[in-house]
This record gives structure tokens, C-alpha cells and sequence, in this order.
């Protein structure tokens, strides 16, 4: 169907702004030609600056206050992770989301502290732009277009990217057809 693999990544953060807030968790699907997901990955992430954080970025993302980031994986170790699993070969895949660009920044950001170059074209594949052509114009979010189809809201990084998926497969089959 598509030329390219497509890798859907989501990123819960600590706030909005990469340049003061942290990752805390990463979510990543990739998808082959045929946006089947073929390979899942999550990572806890040792936050750069576990200080820096705002309540409500808290309260979507379900971390608290006083999280135990022990069990989180230090960047490095996740970005080289994310880098072996994503970011080889000769064809590197599309990099998609929810407003990618959201998630790109963040992203860059742990490759800028490890030092490793961001593999990743400019170019981003939206699944929110997709969800307002299919809505008609309508306001979007993740959480009303998977309440559509019937789908158990959650919010983690994996499974929004498994659910992203699910929506651009549906997207797909809509709008082709």
C-alpha cells in the first residue's frame, strides 16, 4: 500500500516546553507498508530535570509528584534502544503521532543529550490531520475519535501508539476507498 514504514511514537512528558521539561515515558509502534504493527516498544525514562513539572501535565499523564523514577532508564540507554530498534537500515521509516511535531521535539531533544543524530526526516505524518478530514472539520482528540469505535480510553504512551495505529488504519480505509 505505502512505500515507506511508518513509526508511530508517542512521548509523556512532564510539560510542554523540551527546553525545561522532561520525557518520562516513550511509546513507539512501527508499522510496515501495510500500517500492520510489527514491532512495540515502551520505555520508563529517567526524567533530566525531575523538578521541572506542571500539574496538569501530571494529570494527563498519570505521574506523580513524588514518583519513584528508579526503575526509569536512564536517556542514554533509551535513546540508544529506540536508535537499534528504529533508526537502522537503509530506509528509515516515516516518523507519525498525534501532532508528531509535539512529540518529534521532545525526541530531538533526548537525541541532542545523547549526542547521536536525529535519523528522522523533517517531514511528519499527522493522524490528528487525518481524523479532522475524516470528522469533517470537527474538534479532534485522540480520546473522542477512539470513543467513535468504541475503544477503552487509557493514556500511556504505548497504548496511545497502538491506538493510533487503529485510527490510521481506519482513516485509511475511509478515505481511499
Amino acid at each position: 500500500m505505502f512505500n515507506n514504514k511508518f513509526l508511530v511514537v508517542d512521548v509523556e512528558k512532564s510539560g510542554l516546553d523540551e527546553t525545561i521539561h522532561s520525557v518520562l515515558s516513550i511509546g513507539a509502534c512501527l508499522l510496515d507498508t501495510e500500517l500492520n504493527i510489527i514491532n512495540q516498544q515502551y520505555w520508563l525514562v529517567k526524567p533530566k530535570n525531575p523538578y521541572y513539572y506542571t500539574e496538569e501535565a501530571l494529570k494527563i499523564n498519570g505521574f506523580k509528584k513524588n514518583e519513584d523514577f528508579s526503575r526509569h532508564e536512564p536517556i542514554s540507554a533509551v535513546v540508544q534502544k529506540f536508535h537499534s530498534q528504529f533508526a537502522q537500515g537503509s530506509v528509515i521509516p516515516i516518523f507519525a503521532g498525534w501532532n508528531p511535531h509535539f512529540d518529534a521535539r521532545f525526541t530531538q531533544d533526548l537525541y541532542r543529550i545523547t549526542g547521536l543524530q536525529w535519523p528522522f526526516s523533517y517531514r511528519y505524518f499527522d493522524i490528528q490531520t487525518l481524523a479532522c478530514f475524516s470528522s469533517r472539520g470537527d474538534k479532534v482528540t485522540l480520546h473522542s475519535e477512539l470513543k467513535k469505535y468504541n475503544k477503552k480510553v487509557s493514556h500511556n504512551a504505548l497504548q496511545d501508539c497502538i491506538d493510533e495505529a487503529f485510527l490510521l488504519n481506519i482513516y485509511r480505509k475511509e478515505l481511499l476507498n
